[in-house]
């Protein structure tokens, strides 16, 4: 089944849908958590707001450094030879092959400068793009790029990769300065260059710790204003643990920074069910990838959950690929269509988080940064209590199902969520984490054992 959600304003994901049951407070995800005197997310916000202003809790990074490197490389695009790896350091022989067609994205040709992540291996990728001269045959395209093992600081080579990629000299001036760039950050220049394999990830909705990074100051309130309401569907498919591509044309920066900022709205303090270690939940970020990853991506043993971004469009016609399409603002959902539905909760949800970005001009750069802190709070506590309630909901089911369990009496373990169309996601993360729980799908609680 492919379901097609539009996107922004002008589309049906910007339509309001007429709310129902009169004028009452915003209706929450779930039924209301187990604990009465469970905090708002308001009394949250004001409890944590020192932590808007300092380093948050919603990320295990610092800023304060650079990440450690393991290459540095130039690519360039050749009228006659395409895409290539024109130097590299430490000398790897076919050890970056593939990272000219990431670092060099399909339409950065029409463009003066942009940048990209992508992963290479088991290395995360950072390149700058510039191109000097005129779009004919007399202009000279380069990227300057390096490989981290994780994202932590990578971000922060990117002034120093762009300054090098309006250089087109090429010399060994640039090259010594290249070099002593990568020695000053952890790389041995006269080593050999080795990728260590992919990683098969044990579990594919725990998003590995090299991933987890905090976002571009601002990135997650654009992210708002990009999706709007469709941002909730983009994040119940992040819980399913859903293969997802954002097809943008070329710039990629700022679809890269998309998957940064949705990465950080799945952070939690609240284990998932049956998990209690990693902090964040969702599929591995993959970044930019080409046409030449499309057979890699479609093993779902090696990639069984990925979030990643093309200016391929040739893509979208492999439905083998990904279970979402994501073409700018516009979802094409390829199953689960119904778990994957923008629901009337959503909307509400939506109006929470224009409240917070209500009351701050975009100009207020302090008071957008509390907006971003707020934002990240707002959807931890989404998902704390997702996972609260899913854990609630299967224990209690336990207890109900062991052969002398007296202490509770009902005749269905059944768990009643906001309306139907909430059930629908509901009951596939269920299924997801294999709880084994019947959601129920009537919009009033079957008995009073349910929280």
């Amino acid at each position: 089944i492919n379901a097609e959600y539009g996107g922004g304003a002008g589309g049906p994901m910007g339509k309001k849908k007429k709310k129902r049951g009169g004028s009452e407070g915003h209706q929450p995800l779930l039924d209301p958590a187990s604990e009465s005197d469970q905090l708002t997310r308001t009394a949250v916000y004001k409890q944590q707001k020192q932590l808007q202003q300092s380093s948050s809790v919603l990320t295990n990074s610092s800023l304060s450094h650079l990440a450690p490197l393991t290459a540095i490389f130039t690519a360039e695009f050749d009228n006659h030879s395409g895409n290539t790896i024109a130097w590299c350091c430490p000398v790897g022989d076919r050890a970056l092959a593939g990272v000219e067609f990431k670092a060099l994205a399909s339409g950065m040709h029409n463009l003066v400068e942009d940048y990209v992540y992508f992963m290479h291996g088991r290395l995360y990728g950072l390149a700058a793009f510039h191109r000097t001269g005129s779009e004919n045959r007399r202009a000279h395209m380069q990227a300057m790029g390096v490989l981290a093992g994780g994202l932590e600081g990578l971000g922060q080579h990117l002034p120093f990769l762009e300054s090098e990629s309006r250089d087109h000299s090429g010399g060994d001036a640039q090259r010594a300065r290249l070099q002593a760039h990568l020695a000053a950050h952890g790389g041995d220049p006269h080593g050999k260059l080795r990728v260590p394999g992919r990683v098969v990830p044990e579990d594919p909705l725990e998003m590995p710790a090299a991933a987890m990074v905090k976002p571009v100051s601002g990135s997650i309130v654009r992210l708002v204003h990009h999706f709007r309401e469709s941002l909730f569907v983009l994040w119940k498919a992040m819980h399913l643990g859903k293969r997802i591509m954002l097809y943008s044309p070329a710039p990629m920066g700022p679809v890269c920074e998309r998957i940064l900022a949705a990465c950080a709205i799945m952070q939690h303090t609240f284990p998932r069910p049956t998990m209690t270690q990693p902090d964040f939940v969702g599929p591995w970020p993959v970044f930019n990838v080409s046409a030449s990853d499309a057979d890699a991506l479609q093993d779902r043993q090696e990639y069984p959950a990925f979030l990643a971004c093309t200016a391929d469009r040739v893509l979208e016609f492999n439905h083998d690929l990904c279970d979402v399409w994501i073409n700018n603002q516009e979802f094409h959902v390829r199953n689960d269509d119904f778990a994957l539905q923008l629901t009337e909760t959503d909307g509400k949800h939506f109006d929470e988080i224009l409240g917070i970005l209500g009351t701050v001009a975009v100009s207020d750069a302090h008071g957008m940064d509390s907006c971003e802190a707020s934002l990240q709070l707002f959807f931890m506590e989404m998902n704390n209590q997702l996972h609260r309630t899913l854990e609630d909901a299967y224990h209690h089911q336990a207890v109900l199902a062991h052969p002398g369990g007296t202490s509770l009496q009902c005749a269905n373990t059944r768990y009643t969520v906001a309306g139907t169309e909430d059930a629908h996601f509901m009951q596939a993360l269920s299924d997801v984490y294999g709880l084994q729980i019947h959601v129920n799908t009537l919009r009033h609680k079957c008995c009073p054992c349910f929280f």
